[in-house]
């Protein structure tokens, strides 16, 4: 996570809701929590907004295994074709992997090993 151009967490952040989706996000530290804030309530209301001096955010949300979407700097994009994807640092990467046929822990170590920003452990987590 980055806040300007400070490090603040190589980390991506993930939480389970009650009916099962997953959320992770990478990003503005204050967007992030305001997303998930948004998410634990079952989406009510409108998504939250970026304010001034929230830099770059992404959230995927996972039901049964299917990325279900996509939020790209408060965006929602389309993801219906979408068999796949990634966020975060290296994620232009990951997801060239990805297309070529890698599994999502290989893509991620692609991503490690050539982008700059991308730093951290690949941890697995099976749904």
């Amino acid at each position: 996570m980055w806040r300007g151009d400070t490090v603040l967490s190589h980390a991506v952040k993930m939480i389970q809701t009650s009916n099962g989706s997953i959320y992770g996000v990478v990003g503005s530290c204050r967007f992030s929590d305001a997303l998930f804030a948004w998410a634990r309530s079952g989406e009510e209301g409108a998504m939250p907004a970026m304010r001034d001096g929230d830099n770059s955010c992404s959230m995927i949300r996972i039901t049964r295994a299917r990325v279900i979407s996509l939020i790209d700097d408060g965006a929602v994009l389309p993801t219906w074709a979408m068999d796949y994807c990634a966020i975060g640092a290296g994620a232009a990467v990951a997801l060239g992997a990805l297309h070529a046929g890698a599994s999502a822990p290989d893509a991620v170590r692609a991503a490690l090993v050539h982008s700059d920003a991308a730093r951290g452990d690949v941890q697995i987590l099976r749904l």
